[in-house]
């Protein structure tokens, strides 16, 4: 699930554009950036511990900051553990300003995706229904891309760049024993 923090098209982002404003005016808020641009890194190497650890510090020093709930979400997402994920995408949302539709839409699409590598795609269809409906005005490509996603569930590991836990795919999806799973390509990831 290496790919789940990463796994963001240019498709998927072409229209929507990220808020370049960070606040720094507090110590907290200082220490919660440094913290979580530790954890986005430790994520791009695929330290998901590392980066759940950086994560939470960050929310402990500012709990607003709904870049660190992202993180948190995202490392989890990587541990496999989807609900917990969830909750945080969740606080993610609930943090981010109503112009940061960038913020907004990477955590929908994220726990869309969480949900179709966990092969819950009943739900993981709902949540890319959402994405689909917030991004359809800004992103249409974008909301494109993730319908055609949702037809898909749950997307095989080689689309999401990670080796598939044994017996969490249908048969015919997972890989042969010792084999890797090809990468489609460099994912890019969302800067906190």
């Amino acid at each position: 699930m290496a790919g789940l923090a990463l796994l963001l098209s240019g498709a998927a982002r072409a229209e929507l554009t990220q808020l370049h404003r960070v606040d720094l005016s507090t110590h907290a808020k200082q220490e919660a950036s440094s913290l979580n641009t530790e954890a986005a890194t430790a994520l791009m190497r695929q330290d998901y511990g590392k980066a759940l650890a950086l994560a939470t510090r960050a929310s402990q020093a500012d709990p607003s900051d709904p870049w660190s709930h992202y993180t948190r979400a995202q490392a989890l997402a990587n541990l496999q553990r989807v609900d917990d994920a969830l909750g945080e995408f969740n606080a993610a949302l609930e943090r981010y300003l109503p112009e940061d539709t960038w913020g907004q839409s990477v955590a929908l699409y994220g726990r869309a995706l969480a949900l179709d590598q966990a092969g819950r795609c009943k739900d993981a269809q709902a949540a890319y229904d959402k994405y689909v409906q917030f991004v359809q005005p800004l992103d249409p490509q974008a909301a494109q891309v993730a319908s055609l996603q949702s037809e898909r569930c749950p997307l095989p590991a080689s689309e999401l760049g990670r080796q598939p836990v044994r017996g969490s795919e249908p048969p015919e999806r997972q890989p042969a024993v010792g084999t890797e799973p090809t990468d489609n390509g460099p994912r890019q990831t969302p800067e906190p």
